[in-house]
C-alpha cells in the first residue's frame, strides 16, 4: 500500500488486508453451509441445527438470544484458534432475537407492539448485533452469515 498526495487529496492505493464479511444466500440444500465451511478454520453458530451432517467445529445450538450474545463475547475476548465465525442461519438467528425482544417486553409476538414498533425494535437490535461482530473482525476473524432465499422450516 502506498500513499500519494495529489494536490490536496490524500489517496491510498493497493490492497488493504481485512477479514471478510460475507453472506451466503440461497435456497435450502444447495450447499451454503458446505461453502461456508471452506473459510479458514471456521466455527459454526448453528442456530437451526442444519450442520449435523457436516464434519465441522460448532458451538452448542443456542436456545436463547442470550446464548448467541455470550458466544460472540467469548469469541471476542477469549483465546482461540478460530479464524471464521459462520452464523448458520440468519433466518433462525432473527427468530431468537424476536423471541428475546418479546420476552423482555412481556409480549407474545413481535406484532403485539404498536403498529410496526416491534419490527423497528427488531431492526435496531439486529443492527447492534452486527456492530458487535466488528470486535471479531478486529481480532482478525472473518464473519460469514448463511441465509435462506425462501422461508423454510421455521
Amino acid at each position: 500500500m502506498t500513499e500519494q498526495n495529489t494536490n490536496t487529496l490524500a489517496l491510498v492505493s493497493g490492497k488493504i488486508a481485512l477479514p471478510q464479511r460475507a453472506v451466503i444466500y440461497g435456497p435450502e440444500g444447495i450447499g451454503k453451509s458446505t461453502l461456508a465451511a471452506a473459510f479458514p478454520n471456521p466455527v459454526f453458530l448453528d442456530t437451526e441445527g442444519g450442520t449435523a451432517q457436516l464434519d465441522v467445529v460448532r458451538f452448542p445450538r443456542p436456545e436463547y438470544w442470550e446464548h448467541v450474545a455470550d458466544t460472540i463475547t467469548q469469541l471476542a475476548t477469549r483465546d482461540h484458534d478460530r479464524r471464521t465465525l459462520v452464523i448458520d442461519t440468519v433466518d433462525w438467528l432473527e427468530r431468537l432475537l424476536a423471541e428475546f425482544i418479546c420476552r423482555r417486553a412481556n409480549k407474545d409476538s413481535i406484532e403485539d407492539f404498536s403498529y410496526g414498533k416491534g419490527y423497528t425494535i427488531l431492526a435496531e437490535e439486529f443492527s447492534r448485533f452486527l456492530g458487535s461482530l466488528e470486535a471479531l473482525r478486529k481480532r482478525g476473524m472473518h464473519v460469514v452469515m448463511v441465509a435462506h432465499s425462501a422461508a423454510g422450516r421455521r
